[in-house]
């Protein structure tokens, strides 16, 4: 069981002992309490509503068993509910595009570490100023000019 779901589990937990004592507005009014000092988000509130809706539908028809028909709806339909599948698709999408955004950033910094490199020999070399800016931008220019300066100015072992 994922992280996710054990959370929900106990959610569920929660809500179902909610939703069997308190089909009242004190109930909404605890849960408003709850957004407020930031415990739970308003798509957690909708998400718990949605639930207890659920719950209180099931138990208004004629079970001859509340507990069976408790645990028949919390296990089945309201476990899977609409809110949690956007919730994950929606975990799983950013998931996604950050790991495409930190490939594009390593992408980016290996790509200006060789043509700092390269830039760095050429002016090593003597290539002109000019040249170098023909194929390189001046900022890459600029730091690489600055590296090469720095070296410069370290002694050398021998």
């Amino acid at each position: 069981m994922s992280g996710f779901d054990s959370v929900y589990s106990e959610l569920i937990e929660w809500i179902i002992s909610l939703c069997i004592s308190a089909f009242d507005n004190d109930l909404w009014d605890k849960m408003d309490g709850f957004v407020d000092n930031g415990l739970i988000t308003e798509f957690e509130k909708a998400a718990i509503k949605a639930m207890c809706d659920k719950v209180e539908e099931a138990l208004s028809h004629k079970y001859r068993n509340v507990q069976k028909g408790v645990e028949t709806v919390m296990g089945g339909q309201v476990l899977d509910y609409e809110a949690k599948r956007i919730a994950r698709a929606a975990a799983e999408k950013a998931a996604k595009e950050a790991a495409k955004e930190a490939a594009k950033e390593a992408e980016e910094a290996t790509t200006k570490k060789k043509d700092l490199e390269a830039v760095k020999n050429m002016i090593s070399f003597g290539v002109s100023e000019e040249k170098i800016l023909s194929k390189y931008p001046k900022s890459i220019y600029d730091e690489a000019l600055k590296l090469v300066e720095q070296e410069n100015s370290q002694p050398k072992e021998m």
